[in-house]
């Protein structure tokens, strides 16, 4: 060290000018990496913060449920604190429907011995109680064949109804969510096939807690050639239904999508036509707001794909008239859900960026202004067919299985519940 600081003292000119240059790479170096660590920081800082205000969602540690370790999970429909329904399906067209009271455990089972679904494929859509009459609607995926079962309460079956015809034609069950609930019954929306023409017409019915069909509707073509896409989506609050449907005017015309709303008669209060530049994932509806969450973009110099593509949500009034929109550039994929409630709405989208999935979060207000944005910290790592919802409180929830490994083939794990917040 004593003779590295001694020459450096003697300043001869040859080591005054390799300590300029070795200055100057350093000081470069230095340079380099502090774009580097600001890079990285900008990068982190768009990944993990929250947006606008507020913070990350918090997942709050579950609620476990009792139940067979090694039973299959397909779906979870949440229709109060007291009653979320666990669809546990078995090989052979066997299993059952768990009902879950977050304070108590499970509460009542159904076997699928007692549904008597029609298929080799078929798959429970919808699941609603109005009084003493618990209504479960299914389609089997192989037939397109569809129909709502209703039980009273001592799992007696009252009767069923075959929603997949219409004046003796075939109806083709929408490939999402072909039934919501409705504050009378059970909405199902499919499509009506023209086999002669390669056409199609949009229809839909509700089923009331009798069995009755309150209404029924097949919308009119606006060109002769038109075809509608089973990717229409629908939903539903107390006064009207919506659509969102999916169709073409030919075979060769982009997608057009547009918004109907419909009384609870049946009958369209309103249309609405929505740019070609939007591509809409889900929509949902809640004491006279409707919610539209998806993706929008440019179009590629073809006019065919959607480019630089961000997450977006909208807000319609009961009237159609847009109240709002919002564009998320840390969205690049798109907003696959929106959760309403009371103050306002949830949009949910999945991040792929990562090592593992993370699912990113806006909460935003009635009026439009975001209240918070960012991703779940989750204390569940590896969920199964997972469902989020609005608890009674108003707080953001999800129920489904978590995985905690596997035992002669099957995923084991238990059925939970818990709070985001």
């Amino acid at each position: 060290m004593n003779r590295l600081f001694t020459r450096r003292c003697e300043r001869t000119s040859l080591n005054c000018r390799a300590d300029k240059s070795a200055l100057k790479c350093f000081r470069k170096q230095i340079g380099i990496l502090l774009i580097i660590m600001v890079i990285g920081f900008a990068v982190f800082n768009s990944k993990s913060a929250a947006a606008e205000e507020g913070g990350a969602f918090i997942q709050s540690t579950p609620t476990y449920f009792s139940y067979n370790e090694k039973a299959y999970l397909s779906n979870v429909f949440y229709l109060s604190d007291q009653e979320i329904w666990y669809d546990c399906p078995q090989p052979n067209m066997k299993g059952e429907l768990i009902c879950i009271d977050i304070n108590r455990g499970i509460v009542d089972k159904l076997s699928y011995e007692l549904l008597r679904m029609k298929g080799e494929d078929a798959n429970i859509e919808c699941i609603q109680h109005i009084g003493d009459r618990l209504m479960i609607g299914y389609r089997d995926f192989e037939t397109n064949y569809a129909e709502v079962v209703i039980f009273n309460e001592m799992h007696k079956e009252v009767t069923r109804v075959n929603v997949a015809e219409y004046s003796n034609k075939k109806i083709a069950p929408l490939l999402s969510k072909p039934m919501v609930p409705t504050q009378q019954g059970i909405l199902f929306a499919g499509n009506q096939y023209e086999e002669a023409d390669d056409t199609s017409q949009f229809y839909m019915t509700e089923i009331d807690a009798g069995g009755k069909r309150v209404f029924e509707s097949l919308e009119t073509k606006l060109h002769d050639s038109e075809c509608y896409s089973t990717n229409s989506i629908i939903c539903s609050d107390e006064e009207y239904h919506y659509i969102l449907s999916q169709n073409r005017t030919a075979p060769t015309q982009p997608v057009q999508e547009r918004l109907i709303c419909k009384d609870i008669k049946g009958e369209t209060v309103w249309e609405a036509r929505l740019p070609d530049t939007l591509c809409i994932k889900d929509i949902a509806a809640f004491d006279g707001n409707l919610y539209l969450a998806g993706l929008t973009g440019e179009k590629d110099d073809y006019g065919n794909l959607l480019v630089d593509q961000k997450g977006i949500l909208l807000c319609f009034d009961k009237n159609g008239n847009k109240r709002w929109e919002q564009v998320h550039s840390e969205v690049t994929n798109y907003f696959l859900q929106a959760i309403p409630n009371a103050e306002g709405c949830y949009a949910l989208a999945n991040d792929y960026s990562m090592e593992e999935k993370q699912i990113y979060v806006v909460a935003v207000r009635i009026d439009g202004a975001i209240d918070r944005a960012g991703y779940i910290e989750p204390s569940v790592t590896a969920s199964l067919y997972s469902c989020f919802f609005i608890s009674e409180e108003g707080k953001l929830a999800e129920a489904g299985k978590e995985v905690v490994g596997e035992m002669d083939g099957f995923r084991i794990g238990a059925l939970y519940m818990s709070i985001i917040e």
